[in-house]
């Protein structure tokens, strides 16, 4: 009898415990970047520790995760950033970066083949086209990701707040 109240109490502390873990989850909230269009009051949210890739007013780019600082200031590698002095906002996912690598190296094995497969047959120069479509797919891959303008996007740092339907 006693065996079946401690597995009955154990049960209930697990099942407060879990309870509590599942809580915290549902009603925390998330903070980052709110992106808000000027035209349309379309708004997208950046949660904080996303790939990013930021281009301020002097010229400069910086990609990475970013933390946020406080409510004007975000960190990307160790280095402070004003949401003032940001140009353009892109997100910059792990994966893109990846497939923009492997096009590039693929391209430039196949122009490193040709010209070493020259000293044997200069006719192998005509293989040099193959390569162009993954130098240029490795281009367009950045080109693709949403680029946020500050000309047209105002930024802020808050909580994602869910949006009426």
């Amino acid at each position: 009898m006693k065996a079946n109240t401690y597995y009955l109490n154990a049960c209930t502390i697990i099942f407060y415990f879990i309870l509590l873990l599942y809580s915290s989850v549902v009603f925390s909230q998330a903070k980052g970047i709110i992106l808000k269009d000027k035209k349309t009051e379309e708004i997208e949210f950046l949660k904080e520790n996303k790939r990013i890739k930021v281009f301020t007013i002097d010229g400069t780019n910086y990609t990475g995760r970013f933390k946020i600082i406080d409510d004007n200031t975000i960190m990307i590698d160790g280095i402070n950033i004003p949401l003032d002095s940001i140009m353009k906002i892109k997100r910059r996912s792990v994966t893109s970066a990846i497939i923009e690598t492997t096009f590039y190296v693929y391209g430039g094995i196949i122009v490193v083949a040709c010209i070493v497969a020259v000293a044997i047959d200069p006719l192998f120069l005509i293989v040099i086209p193959v390569s162009f479509p993954f130098i240029g797919a490795a281009i367009l891959v950045p080109g693709l990701e949403n680029g946020h303008k500050l000309k047209r996007w105002t930024y802020s740092i808050g909580i994602n707040e869910p949006t009426p339907d």
